[in-house]
């Protein structure tokens, strides 16, 4: 008979968001941990360096944990808004509307200059090799042509 490996608990300050990283990884959990610790925010240094995770998997990380806060309510603060508030220079969740907007500002900025490079790669291969039989980067660009267009008030 094979003995089953001892349980390994997650430690408390994982546990503590359990409800909002439930089905995530542990650096989701330690990353998530560190910004709700955290209120007056981490530097990139900062974030990297204690979750022990390297900078682009910190920052990977704190993307893909976006989502997640914004959706699921953390049981004291809400849901939130997460991310790189460049105003501060600091990773960080939201206080404030402005302090919202600055951080959504800022992934804004990347979204226009991803659907801009896609819109341009699209007409490059379009010329070159002609229409597309797929219609996949057509409902990129166009979902998100509309979502440049639309009016929000964050939008610079």
């Amino acid at each position: 008979m094979t003995a089953l490996p001892a349980l390994k608990l997650d430690p408390p300050q994982l546990r503590d968001h359990a409800d909002v990283t439930r089905g995530m990884e542990d650096r989701h959990r330690r990353v998530y941990a560190l910004l709700i610790g955290h209120p007056h925010g981490l530097t990139r240094e900062q974030l990297a360096e204690r979750s022990g995770l390297g900078d682009r998997q910190a920052r990977k990380t704190v993307e893909e944990l976006r989502i997640v806060a914004a959706c699921i309510p953390h049981k004291t603060l809400g849901c939130l808004v997460i991310g790189f508030d460049p105003d501060q220079q600091i990773y960080t969740y939201a206080k404030s509307r402005a302090q919202a907007d600055a951080i959504m500002r800022f992934h804004a900025s990347y979204a226009r200059k991803i659907i801009a490079a896609l819109d341009a790669q699209e007409a490059a291969a379009r010329a070159a090799f002609g229409e597309s039989e797929s219609r996949e980067v057509q409902e990129v660009l166009f979902d998100g042509r509309a979502v440049l267009r639309a009016h929000s008030p964050w939008r610079a």
